[in-house]
């Protein structure tokens, strides 16, 4: 549904709200579950990524041609290899790397209100007007 695929994903090249597996990263996923799985911690799983010298996923998504990354990385070439917690934390916390679509997390009031409120994860149900959906 979104502009781009998540970090260990492509858009399918035939159907575009369909995701594939990108090869190119998947193992750096799985490692970080893994790592996490047997007790290890953000702070942990992210320095045994940045040892192993990864691109980070907005790097990589820089990389694969998505726009608005760059800027990141323009004074320090080295920024592209350093994760932060956050980025580790993010994957983790994701519902799409356990096969669950994860939309209208963010609803407006209305069609003329700009303001969108997040919905707390307790809120999220199987229906289609919450947030995850198979």
């Amino acid at each position: 549904m979104g502009t781009y695929a998540p970090y260990g994903y492509i858009k399918d090249p035939a159907d575009h709200n369909h995701l594939l597996i990108d090869d190119k990263v998947a193992h750096v996923v799985r490692e970080i579950f893994d790592l996490a799985l047997t007790g290890n911690g953000l702070a942990k799983i992210r320095k045994h990524i940045n040892k192993q010298h990864v691109l980070r996923p907005a790097a990589y998504a820089a990389e694969r041609g998505e726009t608005g990354y760059e800027r990141h990385f323009e004074e320090n070439e080295e920024n592209r290899y350093i994760w932060s917690e956050n980025s580790v934390r993010n994957i983790l916390r994701s519902p799409i790397y356990a096969g669950n679509l994860a939309g209208y997390k963010r609803i407006a009031a209305n069609m003329k209100s700009k303001k969108r409120l997040s919905k707390l994860p307790e809120e999220c149900t199987d229906r289609q007007d919450t947030c995850f959906g198979a």
